[in-house]
């Protein structure tokens, strides 16, 4: 039976005009998709699949297709992906375009089955890098590009702090001068910190979490109201990482 894996949002970090420029974004359950995603699993996992929800904000409606580049393909490990009515044997080509395509009106977004890529570890452990690319048929300079890590590793401090530790939901959040955040640290934690970044991936707030506390407040009175994201470092790993409001 395949385990669970964690998906880590690395870069939340583009700011919202340059949102709105892009003719296309994704999306992965509700949350928008950077520059780079990295998925963690365990080598004895049968998969890891990669989905993606891409939306159309141009004003035209498009023919889609996505290209594939890989950057690093550990050897013995199986890449695969799915793209509009098709699924697609697995390759190892360096570059290599999904011969389908899909159509897309403006506004529209793909379904959750358009789309997916899949990564069988064989019980390799290490990082394979996959790019991915959705452009538009007819137009080459109309695009949008994602680096998935796919990571896989014995069971680590991100699968010990699912299983026996936790981490609560910040809160409150819309916020207005100070949040809070509970938590319980497993043993192989060394070092946490709590960190707050701006649209533009600068880091505005970083405070260490106390091995030995439950609960860490955070004054974000000096900040200006806006959309932040937060993270929470456990040994330098990135281990959740979600959207702040701040009115």
């Amino acid at each position: 039976m395949m385990k669970k894996f964690t998906i880590i949002l690395i870069a939340f970090i583009f700011s919202a005009s340059f949102l709105n420029a892009q003719s296309y974004s994704l999306s992965w359950d509700g949350e928008p998709i950077g520059d780079t995603l990295l998925i963690v699993g365990d080598p004895s996992d049968f998969e890891m699949v990669f989905h993606a929800i891409l939306t159309n904000n141009s004003d035209d409606t498009d023919t889609l297709k996505v290209q594939r580049r890989m950057i690093h393909l550990l050897d013995e490990t199986v890449h695969y992906l799915c793209w509009s009515v098709a699924c697609y044997a697995p390759n190892r080509d360096s570059i290599w375009v999904a011969p389908d395509s899909l159509v897309l009106e403006s506004g529209q977004s793909t379904l959750e089955l358009d789309f997916s890529a899949h990564y069988e570890p064989n019980g390799v452990i290490g990082t394979s890098m996959v790019e991915y690319t959705f452009f538009n048929k007819s137009d080459l300079d109309e695009k949008v590009t994602v680096v998935v890590k796919y990571k896989t590793s014995p069971e680590g401090i991100i699968d010990r702090m699912d299983k026996e530790g936790y981490l609560s939901e910040l809160y409150p959040n819309p916020a207005i001068s100070q949040v809070n955040i509970d938590y319980t640290l497993t043993p192989d934690v060394e070092k946490a910190n709590f960190r707050v970044m701006n649209l533009l991936g600068a880091v505005v707030k970083n405070l260490e979490m106390d091995k030995k506390s439950s609960n860490l407040r955070i004054d974000v009175s000096d900040l200006t109201s806006g959309v932040y994201f937060y993270s929470v470092i456990l040994n330098n790993e990135v281990y959740k990482t979600k959207k702040l409001i701040l009115k």
